[in-house]
């Protein structure tokens, strides 16, 4: 998101197709970090795609800055990234620490100096959508490898290998999300490859993209829309049905991720034709040139609202659109107030510096963690289930907006103002495919299921980041807890229930536990569905358990899940929402809910807690 130049000099040497692109990329990280047009194919297949594309474009600059250079200097590329990248960081860091400083310790997470000290390295797990700023980081520094390598292999042979590698990252991504987390996971360069790469190979050739590499691009942009369907797939989500022997969820997330290739010189195209539009070529081409501008402006904007009144709150009151405006609105005012700052502190860097420095650590003091027994605790509810209480949805187009725990964050406000849950925090333990007694001792099935398909992670969660990231809870808790907790099972042969006990690092005040639909699919009798259902319970006492019957399904295999219900009923366990009976909405494959349900059943947990 640096300077883009041609091999040419003077202001003329920019492309001004690549500024509008990333101009267009910035606009749509918004949409995506406010969650607007969710479920929309424009937004599942392009918007959502602002982030890879932006790679590209890092490539694509980065190869143009060593052709004009005849071969470039590597310590002066270092130099100049270091001059681009971190002062503003540090400018952002400080805005995310003084507003972290002033909220509730169980929004923030932990501070402290080790936080501290990373963020100033540019490790910005934490700091809401900051993921991208480490990327960033990470790949300027490895940026003068991955000329040498293009330069050594050729474009073909480079750009063939980066493929591979980036297939094989999202081939593996579950037991790479459980190895190293979700934030590890977004920052981790091998999972992009093929996009940086992909970028220095267009180097030579972005000026010169015609009619026929359009066609190319688009052509192969219509062969992953209809080839699923041509083979029987029901969405373009799953590739290829799993009935002739190749696994769907794995080759369909490789193939999304390699659609950026195509969509990128797609962009490049429009980006071209937008650029002579009056008005709007030259306001978008401005974007582009201010876009880490841009990001860092909307990263803290993002940040202010996730700490001070809830992401998702916001949305449910105000709308994704007003998040939006107000996104873009962060990120002029951003851009315009560090304009001015970098200017005042021009001749009076150093003693700013230091002062800055100082004011910094003045607030990592002040942040450190207080222990628990000395501050007001926020209450700790932990959902269990499967991959519908997860918030995730294997194959659906897209994976649901909002999971139970995020509703329940959401919607805690509508709780009496002198109830002890009004400041609750929700986290989610759902693991995909788990049944009752995966969580007293897993069963192998499980962890192949993991291995083989696993259930999709929702990307603003995407990712304790972005507009549809996990509920809010203190750094120890992982916001892949479900991911983590099997993997951790799978290793040591135990159960899921003990996994999560281990991972979670504090005793939850409430666990709200439903499970059952991969029950019945396996055959397990109501009695021992029961039995293993009071199991778990006593896994995690002194905590109140709520159960709750099983939601209802209209799949005529799950007919079997009304049994359960009514097992958990005849033996009294049923102190959480009777789901079958209320028959929330499912989505177009009849399993999973709707956003409207997700939301609706965090209302109806919120009726069941204790006072």
């Amino acid at each position: 998101m640096g300077e883009v130049a041609t091999g040419g000099t003077g202001p003329r040497s920019r492309l001004a197709a690549i500024d509008v692109a990333k101009g267009l990329a910035a606009l749509w990280v918004m949409l995506i970090h406010a969650g607007a047009l969710e479920g929309d194919p424009v937004m599942v297949y392009v918007f959502n795609r602002a982030a890879p594309l932006f790679v590209v474009l890092m490539g694509l600059n980065a190869g143009l800055w060593w052709r004009r250079r005849g071969g470039g200097d590597v310590a002066d590329w270092w130099q100049g990234r270091v001059r681009r990248l971190y002062p503003p960081t540090w400018q952002a860091v400080a805005a995310f620490w003084a507003m972290a400083v002033l909220a509730p310790a169980g929004v923030r997470g932990r501070l402290g100096w080790k936080r501290l000290a990373k963020n100033l390295l540019g490790w910005l797990e934490g700091v809401g959508t900051g993921w991208f700023v480490t990327l960033a980081i990470e790949l300027a520094v490895l940026m003068p490898l991955l000329v040498w390598m293009v330069r050594r292999l050729g474009a073909r042979r480079a750009v063939a290998l980066s493929v591979l590698v980036t297939a094989a990252c999202f081939a593996l991504r579950f037991p790479l999300v459980g190895r190293l987390g979700t934030f590890g996971w977004f920052v981790f360069p091998p999972r992009l490859l093929a996009n940086v790469v992909f970028g220095l190979a267009l180097a030579p050739v972005v000026g010169r993209l015609g009619a026929r590499a359009m066609l190319a691009a688009a052509a192969a942009c219509v062969a992953y829309l209809v080839l699923p369907s041509a083979l029987g797939a029901f969405s373009p989500w799953q590739l290829v049905p799993e009935g002739i022997g190749i696994e769907a969820s794995s080759t369909s997330a490789v193939a999304y991720r390699l659609l950026d290739l195509p969509v990128a010189v797609l962009l490049l195209g429009v980006s071209g034709l937008l650029g002579s539009v009056p008005g709007v070529g030259p306001a978008l081409a401005w974007l582009g040139v201010e876009s880490y501008g841009v990001y860092l402006g909307q990263m803290v904007m993002h940040n202010a609202v996730a700490l001070h009144f809830g992401t998702e709150r916001f949305r449910a009151i105000f709308g994704s659109g007003t998040l939006v405006v107000l996104l873009l609105a962060g990120a002029l005012g951003w851009i315009a107030a560090t304009r001015r700052l970098d200017e005042f502190l021009a001749s009076r860097r150093s003693r700013i510096a230091a002062h800055g420095l100082a004011a910094l650590l003045v607030l990592a003091a002040v942040a450190q963690p207080v222990p628990a027994s000395a501050a007001a605790r926020r209450p700790l509810v932990l959902l269990v289930g499967d991959s519908t209480t997860a918030g995730m949805c294997e194959g659906c187009p897209p994976s649901p907006g909002a999971s139970p725990a995020a509703s329940l964050e959401a919607l805690r406000s509508k709780l009496p103002a002198g109830s002890r849950w009004r400041d609750l925090r929700a986290v989610s333990a759902g693991v995909g495919g788990s049944t009752t007694g995966d969580w007293l001792s897993v069963n192998p099935d499980a962890c192949r299921f993991f291995e083989r398909a696993g259930a999709r992670q929702s990307e603003s969660a995407k990712a304790g980041v972005g507009a549809r990231a996990p509920a809010a809870v203190p750094a120890p808790l992982p916001s892949d807890l479900g991911t983590r907790a099997l993997v951790a099972a799978c290793a040591s042969g135990g159960g899921l229930g003990e996994a999560v006990r281990r991972l979670l690092g504090e005793k939850p005040d409430l666990v709200l536990l439903v499970l059952g639909a991969n029950d019945v699919m396996n055959g397990v009798t109501p009695e021992a569905y029961v039995a293993n259902v009071r199991a778990i319970a006593a896994g995690f006492a002194p905590a109140t358990v709520l159960v709750a019957t099983p939601f209802w399904s209209p799949q005529p295999e799950r007919a079997g899940l009304a049994g359960y219900a009514e097992a958990l009923r005849r033996a009294g366990l049923v102190r959480g929402p009777d789901f079958q009976a209320v028959h929330l909405p499912v989505d177009e494959l009849g399993v999973h809910l709707t956003r409207g349900g997700y939301a609706a059943a965090g209302a109806l947990w919120l009726d069941r807690l204790p006072e």
